[in-house]
C-alpha cells in the first residue's frame, strides 16, 4: 500500500515562487536599456598557468602579460600555500 503524501505547507510553495521572483527581478535590474546584459568575466588561476605555458611553449613570451598572470595567481593563492 502507497502512503499518502502530504501537502505541502503554503510557506515552502511560496518560497519558490519568491526565490523565482526575486532572481527575476535581479535580473531584469542588471539588464540594460538596449536589452543586453553585462557581467564581470572571471577568469580562474588555471587559465593563467596555461597560457603561461603557452606563451614558453610558442617561444613568444611577453614579460608584461606573463608578469599581470603570475600576480593574478599569486593573488589566487591560499595563505597556508
Amino acid at each position: 500500500m502507497i502512503a499518502a503524501r502530504k501537502s505541502q505547507p503554503e510557506s515552502e510553495g511560496t518560497s519558490i515562487e519568491g526565490a523565482i521572483k526575486k532572481a527575476r527581478g535581479h535580473l531584469l535590474e542588471l539588464q540594460r536599456p538596449d536589452g543586453h546584459w553585462e557581467g564581470e568575466l572571471f577568469v580562474d588561476a588555471t587559465l593563467c598557468c596555461d597560457y603561461i605555458i603557452y606563451m614558453h611553449w610558442s617561444g613568444q613570451v611577453d614579460e608584461i602579460l606573463q608578469e599581470k598572470c603570475a600576480a593574478h595567481i599569486r593573488s589566487r593563492q591560499l595563505p597556508e600555500s
